[in-house]
């Protein structure tokens, strides 16, 4: 018995050793299998990202102070001031004023009126006003900009002595 114990234990361990080497590679084979399965089912697509920034503007107002006008020709010269956000097209215009005299600004003093013009350059030749003649800014930065005004007063204007003024409108378009 004892040899036949002997026998049989020698042959069972190889019989056990095999069975342990089939189980482990039957179960890499599932590892292997699942992982493919797993796999196999993987898909991918795209993931659209996107942001607007919307264009907008803060306008602050300025003034123009002529000085004294003795009845020659009196220049004077302003300005004021906006901030966008960068890349924005604005148009600029600047209303008639509230004492408007014909096609012409007027400051007044009461029923008393002096003329005045306001201009988009220094050499007084391009009139600043709606429409026409509102001043283009085609693209922006993002930095505070100072925009300069350039009035002239006309000679030999019969006014009173007094303390003239008007109130000129400010307009800041964003262009789409």
């Amino acid at each position: 018995m004892w040899g036949m114990q002997g026998a049989a234990e020698t042959r069972g361990c190889p019989v056990l050793l095999t069975s342990y080497l089939r189980l482990m590679a039957g179960a890499s084979v599932l590892l292997v299998a699942a992982a493919l399965a797993s796999a196999a089912l993987a898909q991918t697509a795209d993931l659209s990202v996107t942001a607007e920034i919307q264009a907008t503007c803060t306008l602050d107002g300025g003034s123009l102070n002529f000085g004294n006008y003795s009845g020659s020709a009196t220049e004077g010269q302003g300005s004021f001031s906006y901030e966008c956000t960068g890349g924005s097209n604005i148009t600029l215009s600047l209303g008639p004023g509230q004492n408007q005299e014909g096609a012409g600004r007027a400051m007044a003093d009461g029923a008393e009126t002096l003329l005045y013009e306001l201009y988009q350059d220094p050499s007084r030749q391009q009139e600043w006003g709606e429409d026409g003649d509102a001043l283009s800014i085609p693209t922006t930065s993002a930095d505070v900009e100072t925009v300069q005004v350039y009035g002239l007063i006309p000679p030999d204007q019969d006014a009173p002595a007094g303390s003239y003024s008007d109130v000129v409108q400010i307009t800041l378009n964003i262009d789409q």
